[in-house]
Order: C-alpha cells, then sequence, then structure tokens
C-alpha cells in the first residue's frame, strides 16, 4: 500500500513540474525572500585567468585578460540557466551538507555517493528521499516543497566571480577552493589555453562542472589581437545555449519616439530601442507606455532560438483634464503617484483614473489624499488647501539640539586628538632612539626583547587612537557646518510659518547661540 501511495505522489508532482515549466519563466524567486531557496536557486561560476602555452612572453597579457572579461560580460546578460536533474539534486545536496549538524549529514553523504556512481538518468526515488531529509530538517521543511516542484524549470541564477588567478590543482580542488562572494563553492569552471603563433592566437576553453565532476563543453577558436574580444564574445554565445540546456530566444523592440517606455513582464527594459538577449522561449506580455497617452500591450511568442524584432507605436492620445493644483504655503513640493511634479502653484494635464496627490513641506505637516477625475470637463479643476503647520517649537529645538551636539563632539574630539598626537610622537622618538642605542651594545633587534616589544605595542597602539580620532575631528567639523548652515536656513524660513513667537527668546530678540552665548 505505502508503495503504491508513493507511486501516485511523485505522479502528481511530476505532471505539477511538467505543465508549470511550459509556463515560461517563473519569477518565484523575486516573490520569495528565503536566502536557503536563493542560495539553491543560485549557480556560482568562477573564470579561471588562461595557461598561456608555447612562448608565454607572445601572448599580450591585455589581450588574455580580454577573453576572460569577454567571457564574463556575457554571462551576466544570462538571466536564468537550468541544470540537469542530477547536477540539480547535487546541488541541492552540497547546500544541504553544508547547513546541517553533523549528525546529520551522513544521509547526505550517503545520497552524494549513490548521486555520483548512478547514470545520467537518475532514479526518481532519490530525489524523493532528499525531499524527506529537507521535511524532517527545521531549517530546510519551509521551502522543501517549492525546491522539489522547481527542481527542473529553468530558474537558476548566475553568480559570476571575477577572473582570479591560475590556480595549479585539479578541477574539484579549485571549486572547493574557490568561494564566490561568501555563497559557497563553485558550480561551473571555466579556464583554458591561449597560445599566439605569429599574429594569430589559439584559444581552447574548458567548461567544468564541478556538480557532476566532468567536463561539460569543450571549444576552440582563432583570431587576431583586434578581434579577440568580438571573437570571444561570439564563441561563448553561441556555447551558452548547450551549456545551460536552453535554447535561447532574442528579442528586439524598435520605436522612434524616445518617450515611449517598454516593460516586460512589468519589468521595466527600456525607452526608445531595446534589445534582450537570452530570454527563455515562452509567452511574454510587452507593454509599451507614454506620458498622456493610452497604453500599448502586446502578447508575444518567443520560441527557440528565434531572433524576434518588432517595430511599435503608440497612437492614440487619451483626453486629458486640466487640473490646477494651488496648495499653500506657495512652494510646496508635490508629488502626484509617489512622483515628483513641482512646486505650488502650477497646473497639469491628466487623464481619467485615481491619483495619489502627496504635499510636502519642511515646516508644515504632509497631506496625502486620493484624487479622481471620473469625467473629462472643459473648466479646469482645482485642488486647493492649506497645510497644517507642525509644532515650530519642536521643530527649531531638534535642529539647535543636533547643532550643539555637533559643537560639544567636535570639541571632544580636539580635546581628545592634541594629547593623543603628541604622546604618539614622544613613543614614536622614544622607541627609535632606544632601538638606536640598543643596536650600539648588541647586534641584534631591539623589537625582539621584551622592553623593545612593550614599547612597540604601545607606540603602535597610541598611533591608531591617535589616526582614528584626527579621521574623526574631520568628520566632526563636517557635522558642525553641515548643522549650523541646516539650523540658519530654517531660521530663514520664518516667513513662511503664521506663527512667529517661537524664533524669539524670552527677551524678544531673535539669536543663535555657538557653543555658549555668543550671539549674532
Amino acid at each position: 500500500m505505502s508503495n503504491k501511495l508513493i507511486f501516485i505522489f511523485h505522479f502528481i508532482i511530476y505532471c505539477n513540474i511538467f505543465i508549470f515549466s511550459t509556463t515560461g519563466l517563473n519569477n518565484f524567486l523575486e516573490r520569495n525572500d528565503s536566502p536557503l531557496l536563493n542560495e539553491l536557486f543560485t549557480v556560482n561560476i568562477g573564470i579561471m585567468k588562461l595557461k598561456t602555452v608555447g612562448n608565454p612572453l607572445a601572448v599580450n597579457p591585455v589581450d588574455r585578460q580580454n577573453v576572460m572579461d569577454s567571457f564574463k560580460n556575457v554571462l551576466e546578460k544570462v538571466p536564468v540557466i537550468k541544470l540537469s536533474r542530477k547536477a540539480a539534486v547535487l546541488k541541492a545536496l552540497k547546500v544541504y551538507i553544508s547547513k546541517v549538524k553533523d549528525a546529520d549529514k551522513e544521509k547526505g553523504l550517503f545520497l552524494e555517493r549513490r548521486l555520483l556512481f548512478s547514470g545520467e538518468s537518475i532514479d526518481k526515488t532519490l530525489v524523493y528521499e532528499l525531499f524527506l531529509e529537507f521535511r524532517k530538517n527545521k531549517e530546510f521543511y519551509s521551502i522543501a516543497k517549492q525546491w522539489f516542484e522547481n527542481l527542473e524549470n529553468p530558474f537558476y541564477v548566475l553568480n559570476i566571480s571575477k577572473p582570479f588567478d591560475r590556480i595549479i590543482k585539479s578541477e574539484d580542488k579549485i571549486c572547493d577552493i574557490q568561494k564566490v562572494n561568501n555563497k559557497g563553492q563553485l558550480d561551473y569552471l571555466i579556464y583554458g589555453e591561449i597560445e599566439k603563433i605569429d599574429n594569430l592566437y589559439f584559444i581552447t576553453i574548458f567548461i567544468y562542472s564541478c556538480l557532476l565532476q566532468k567536463t561539460v563543453k569543450e571549444f576552440s577558436f582563432v583570431s587576431d589581437s583586434e578581434n579577440i574580444t568580438e571573437k570571444s564574445m561570439n564563441s561563448m554565445s553561441s556555447m551558452i545555449p548547450s551549456i545551460f540546456l536552453i535554447n535561447y530566444a532574442s528579442l528586439s523592440i524598435d520605436t522612434t519616439d524616445d518617450q515611449v517606455r517598454f516593460f516586460l513582464d512589468s519589468d521595466y527594459i527600456g525607452r526608445e530601442k531595446v534589445f534582450i538577449e537570452f530570454l527563455v522561449p515562452g509567452k511574454y506580455v510587452v507593454k509599451l507606455t507614454k506620458e498622456n497617452y493610452q497604453d500599448r500591450i502586446e502578447n508575444i511568442n518567443l520560441y527557440d532560438f528565434e531572433e524576434k524584432k518588432l517595430s511599435l507605436r503608440i497612437a492614440k492620445q487619451q483626453e486629458l483634464q486640466v487640473v490646477d493644483f494651488y496648495i499653500e504655503p506657495l512652494g510646496t513640493k508635490i508629488f502626484i503617484n509617489s512622483v515628483f511634479q513641482g512646486r505650488s502653484p502650477f497646473k497639469k494635464a491628466l487623464p481619467k483614473g485615481n491619483y495619489i496627490i502627496s504635499a510636502k513641506n519642511d515646516l508644515y505637516e504632509s497631506h496625502r489624499y486620493i484624487f479622481s477625475i471620473n469625467e473629462i470637463k472643459e473648466e479646469e479643476s482645482s485642488v486647493v488647501f492649506h497645510l497644517k503647520s507642525k509644532d515650530v517649537k519642536n521643530y527649531f529645538k531638534l535642529k539647535k539640539t543636533l547643532y550643539y551636539t555637533a559643537f560639544w563632539n567636535l570639541t571632544f574630539s580636539l580635546i581628545t586628538a592634541v594629547p593623543l598626537i603628541v604622546f604618539a610622537k614622544y613613543f614614536y622618538d622614544k622607541f627609535g632612539a632606544a632601538k638606536k642605542e640598543y643596536f650600539k651594545e648588541k647586534d641584534k633587534q631591539f623589537i625582539n626583547t621584551k622592553e623593545g616589544a612593550n614599547m612597540f605595542l604601545a607606540r603602535n597602539v597610541l598611533y591608531g587612537f591617535a589616526a582614528a580620532m584626527v579621521v574623526h575631528t574631520g568628520l566632526s567639523l563636517g557635522v558642525l557646518f553641515f548643522t549650523l548652515a541646516n539650523y540658519l536656513i530654517t531660521l530663514e524660513k520664518k516667513d513662511f510659518i503664521p506663527i512667529l513667537d517661537y524664533y524669539y527668546n524670552l527677551e524678544g530678540r531673535e539669536e543663535i547661540t555657538v557653543g555658549m552665548k555668543i550671539k549674532f
């Protein structure tokens, strides 16, 4: 009975995976903030500097660097890749083993050995066993189902390292010791050889899968020095589909209007003219937007290796309603749908719809409300109101407190930094004199003695503190000037405040106190 239940479970899950994988690129990683899930679906790629063969002096180091940089530039354009089922399970196993306690690693290491010695087509029950291990572990429990459902979908994102120095070890050793941005060991290693004969470069590249522990792709190309970057990019681009198991398509959209913006499945991709490489074949929605014009939406279907070119236009203009924004105090910043529009008063023509109007002024309380245009009229609509004054007394008190804090912080820095600099200079001279005197008497290092080591340590500690306080003093001086300027600018805005009593002290005179009752 249990075997039948397991079979039914597998059938349902794999049917769901097949249906789900045919719907195009899923952005479930963008919707999920789990660091563990992102790590499981992130593939680390390392590029090792090329080995020079033949006459090493004949190879221009700049040309060799251009080859590696070209590979990196191409890979950075690839949004997602796909792993084979075996590689994907091995990837998950490595992450699992690296995070679980020692007591739980034995089962993971056992599954890893079974996978490595299995053929290209792995047993489905082995995947299910790993899924059950995920379900048993508290850390992996919440993401086990999502990992299992998306195991074979093209959702793996790339993390490409900077080209690193050549390491003379086996590929597996390099994958283990070369970490990529603290995200774990390498999953793919790109390395190769470069040789120059006469005016031509002969370049051979190997793509090694650290998961499958074998070379998955090898290719060669010939180029001169002038075209080596272009040749490298073209060669890598042509190999990417077979390396990452996706028959990528490309999309080019063109319009003569530089005000038109393009969105692909709600993601902004550019304006006027865009070109996107390495798109996963499938169905997409292209949206064109332009201010005061009706959006244009197109459904497109990209096929394997298709280079689709679209020429789209927006022609239908929307009917607009003129709106007069008169918000006091004048000069208040006005935002419509979180986009800054200008300072009041001003007029703007808007199409039908609902808008979120935000008014902001430093000395007044911000105001936010929904403004609706249900029909277009010949007469102007008006948005008129007056912002509510803030508690000016507390507002200025805050500015003054910040200024005083900055003033006394600078004073503390100066009082502390000057003695530290003096003591550091004293110990520097003292250590130098003692070192010179000791060398005359005994032919060995003064720093190796107990007294010399203590003096050397005291000198370095004082120098470190002195340097830190000098930096702190410089920053404190900058903060002081900033807070003082902010306070003065606030006082200059008094004409916009309906209540002026807060600007005066008990004697009825305007003043700024600098430190201790020094008046301007």
